[in-house]
């Protein structure tokens, strides 16, 4: 039975403390979440809030017609300093992913792959981009940033942007935390601060993310 039901059915509440590790938090909660037959699984954290999200469904009714790894598609998040992620793993199909092997940041899928699924930073507070900017190559052969309204552009901003009015996404609210957590940060923060936009499929974090991704653990306190 899950730990908490709450008047919703299809809601389910996970206590930290309940399990040794984020990860088998999770995977409680998907088992229990295919039990139920439910289809999708959207992931919140407890200080975190979903937004606009009655408008969800349209999202989900758009992906059910597209082919990703996790079936599922990146979700907004910002975060209480005005910057925004796009996070790959808050919205998936549950006849896609097995189950989780490193909180939600790795999923291994039913055919045996193992795929990540990152928090990638996209843009600063007040809306600036984040990341480097889209370049052409000049007739010298030089490569040169491109024209402001070219396609690549335009295609950049599009995406390295804050959620519009009525776009699902989520707000976390770290200044709710009790103060005894306000150092503790999440693998999907850290992530988010070592994140290194990549020129090929993937992802890529700093030493110091890596070392804590190989210690299997979610939650370390900052040493900032």
């Amino acid at each position: 039975m899950p730990d908490t039901l709450l008047c919703d059915p299809r809601i389910y509440l996970t206590p930290a403390r309940s399990y040794p590790d984020p990860t088998a938090k999770r995977n409680a909660a998907f088992t229990w979440s295919k039990r139920i037959g439910a289809g999708w699984v959207v992931w919140l954290d407890g200080d975190e809030l979903l937004l606009w999200g009655e408008y969800l469904p349209d999202m989900i009714g758009r992906a059910e017609a597209e082919e990703t790894a996790v079936g599922g598609f990146p979700l907004r998040i910002v975060e209480a300093d005005g910057s925004v992620g796009l996070n790959y793993g808050r919205v998936v199909r549950t006849t896609a992913v097995r189950k989780y092997v490193l909180d939600a940041s790795q999923a291994e899928l039913h055919t045996g792959v193992v795929v990540g699924l990152p928090n990638e930073k996209i843009c600063a507070a007040g809306g600036v981009p984040y990341g480097p900017f889209p370049h052409e190559q000049a007739p010298d052969g030089t490569l040169v940033p491109a024209q402001p309204g070219s396609e690549p552009v335009e295609r950049y901003l599009a995406r390295h942007r804050p959620p519009l009015n009525g776009e699902p996404h989520v707000l976390h609210r770290t200044l709710l935390r009790a103060p005894e957590r306000a150092s503790v940060r999440r693998l999907s923060e850290v992530e988010a601060d070592a994140w290194v936009p990549p020129d090929r499929a993937g992802y890529a974090m700093d030493d110091q993310a890596r070392k804590w991704a190989r210690e299997g653990r979610a939650e370390r306190r900052s040493t900032s």
